[in-house]
């Protein structure tokens, strides 16, 4: 009403000065609305506000182009009798580090893995690097934690590369559920040889630890590894069929053995393969993508078209959702592990317990689409975008977790878990996501696969679907080929949608405890009719940074209850809320709302409310509303306002005299 008063007003004065009237006019009432208190608003409503990132839908990621990676090329030989594999791996070694390198740690993972029989070793027979003529290098094996140190002849400049040569012998473990190993029997067709991590694997220099060095985790994943070129040579009895990582590029045939070429069109971070003469093989071009599955006869009834169409239909989400899948190749593949899959590049193990435990009825067939819908996700969430899964283990597994959650919602299959995993992380505490498995090993488990993507669904809903996806695909386009850390990803978010973050990354990740609020009073006034309450956050003490979420109170009286959506809570609070006129006796009782998707402990995680009674006062109340009905800072604005309009309005006075 202001403004048109002044329009009018304006509407008298000559044309020059009433167009620089109208401007201040315009900038006035601009600059009231802006100035209303909207603290993280466009978070709870959608941010429409954004960087729109280079469109990455189908468009395939080829960050390695500019990079200079290691290449490996590994020729292997199948011995089946004593179940061992003689190899030979030539790495043409890449300093990308910005250090001078005397020596080069690999890994042994072999030795470290589970075994009921025979345990499995990585022997090392013969290092050299490949001058012109080939120089013997000296080298340790530390086997306990599955580490040989090649040392050097000549230092090793940055954005420098040696050629080494190393001859070892993989003594595969016999009756292993881990990720190696030799499982199953001849005598009912379900004998399998499975090399993965099997083979010396050179350590990751980063600017956090050095050279990592860890060795294989009895919890989570230890492969923290760089991209790099691979090749693949394998020789194996002519009767077997084999799957493993990358493109067959070769197929050569002899009385008693075949050799098999594999290489990957693109750089991967390992490979793997596994052999058995009783796969039964299923396969199907789909978007360029050769995907296959690969199963033992006795599992015929689960596997059969379902797996191939599942894992089809998984990858072609993720292609469209996050960035195109930048491989020729997809194999979906029956093992022995404890685990129900595993990833590796191009390459997903399900275990045979899937298979064991649908025969049961412990199960039902979607659980193979669910673990094929994970393990696939994985080709994005760690080998395209890798972390440290010792430090950072949490984010791969946790997009993997919440990238099933979509499949599921997306193609409306009823299964998504999300609801469980909400419920589970509010009455379960404490356990702080942001941790090293070496932290805190008893929560990795939790932290990783249930608490972290519902903490990424609890941010989508907060920004939205289609911000929340397209925030992923900046950060996927950015870390293709990379490694990436949690800092990066709330990078990727804060810039596509131009705001900081700290308030949901720091609490969320860094916290170890939720909110867990209770009620320390409330007061209603019956001259003002507003309702004063206070809320505590009951760990708040236990808080790096206090957590920033928006709930629905509930007010009850005798004409019925009124709900006040949207009420911020930060920490310890006094929120104030403005009954409606229409009220003439006082309210009874209020009660804090949380709904699925609220990250707050609970002491009854099926009681999703606190309440407490109201007492009545009929003093003046000097505290500020902050409900919906009215907003003191709102008045404040306005007054300012008002002041600048009676200043205008001064000026025009004036002005008309001089006239």
């Amino acid at each position: 009403m202001l403004i048109l008063l002044l329009i009018n007003d304006v509407s008298g004065m000559k044309k020059g000065l009433r167009h620089v009237t109208m401007i201040m006019i315009i900038l006035l009432s601009f600059t009231i609305l802006q100035t209303l208190d909207t603290r993280n608003a466009a978070f709870f409503h959608g941010n429409s506000s954004v960087k729109v990132p280079t469109d990455t839908k189908n468009v395939c990621a080829e960050n390695y182009e500019d990079m200079n990676l290691s290449s490996l090329n590994l020729s292997l030989f199948l011995n089946e009798t004593d179940a061992s594999i003689i190899g030979n791996l030539t790495i043409d070694f890449f300093n990308s580090d910005p250090v001078v390198l005397s020596s080069i740690p690999f890994h042994l993972y072999l030795s470290g893995m589970l075994a009921d029989g025979r345990p499995g070793d990585i022997a090392i027979m013969n290092v050299s690097a490949l001058t012109p003529s080939p120089v013997q290098l000296a080298f340790d094996v530390y086997s306990d934690e599955q580490i040989m140190w090649v040392y050097l002849d000549e230092d090793l400049q940055p954005n420098s590369s040696v050629l080494i040569k190393i001859l070892f012998e993989s003594v595969l473990p016999i009756d292993s559920p881990d990720r190696a190993g030799v499982n199953g029997s001849d005598l009912d067709s379900s004998r399998i040889f499975e090399y993965a991590s099997a083979y010396p694997i050179p350590c990751v220099y980063d600017e956090y630890d050095g050279w990592n060095t860890d060795p294989y985790l009895d919890t989570g994943d230890p492969f923290y590894l760089d991209m790099a070129y691979y090749n693949l040579s394998l020789t194996v009895p002519s009767a077997m069929k084999v799957a493993a990582t990358g493109e067959l590029m070769n197929l050569v045939y002899g009385s008693t053995y075949t050799t098999y070429v594999f290489t990957p069109v693109r750089p991967v971070r390992e490979i793997t393969f596994s052999a058995s003469r009783y796969y039964i093989i299923e396969s199907q071009i789909y978007h360029g993508v050769n995907t296959s599955t690969y199963y033992l006869p006795g599992s015929v009834s689960l596997w059969n078209s379902n797996a191939l169409s599942w894992g089809i239909r998984a990858m072609s989400l993720y292609n469209d959702t996050f960035g195109r899948y930048s491989y020729t190749t997809l194999n979906i593949v029956e093992d022995y592990g404890f685990y129900y899959g595993m990833e590796y590049p191009c390459q997903v193990y399900l275990s045979n317990i899937i298979y064991d435990r649908y025969q049961s009825s412990q199960i039902t067939a979607s659980t193979l689409d669910a673990v094929i819908a994970h393990e696939v996700a994985h080709q994005w969430w760690y080998n395209l975008v890798g972390n440290d899964e010792i430090d950072v283990g949490f984010l791969d597994e946790g997009l993997a977790v919440w990238s099933t959650y979509y499949y599921s919602e997306f193609y409306g299959l009823g299964w998504t878990g999300k609801e469980n995993d909400f419920e589970e992380v509010r009455s379960t505490y404490p356990a702080k996501i942001n941790q090293s498995i070496y932290d805190d090993p008893s929560t990795y488990y939790f932290t990783a696969y249930t608490k972290t993507p519902v903490v990424l669904e609890k941010l989508r809903q907060i920004i939205g679907t289609n911000d929340y996806l397209d925030s992923l695909r900046l950060y996927f386009t950015r870390f293709s080929y990379r490694v990436a850390f949690l800092k990066d990803l709330q990078t990727a978010f804060e810039d596509y949608l131009t705001a900081d973050l700290d308030w949901f990354f720091v609490p969320m990740f860094d916290n170890a405890y939720l909110p867990h609020y209770a009620f320390g009073g409330a007061t209603y006034n019956t001259t003002t009719r507003q309702l004063t309450v206070n809320v505590e956050d009951l760990n708040e003490a236990l808080h790096t940074q206090d957590y920033l979420q928006n709930f629905t109170f509930e007010v009850e009286t005798t004409h019925g209850t009124f709900s006040f959506p949207s009420v911020q809570l930060f920490g310890t609070a006094e929120v104030v809320l403005l009954l409606p006129e229409s009220i003439t006796s006082s309210p009874t009782g209020v009660r804090l709302l949380f709904d699925i998707y609220s990250l707050v402990q609970l002491d009854n995680p099926q009681t999703y409310f606190i309440t407490t009674s109201i007492t009545t006062a009929a003093t003046t109340s000097s505290t500020e509303p902050t409900g919906p009905g009215w907003d003191a800072r709102l008045a404040t604005y306005l007054a300012v306002g008002i002041v600048c309009v009676i200043i205008i309005l001064g000026v025009i006075t004036l002005v008309r005299k001089k006239r």
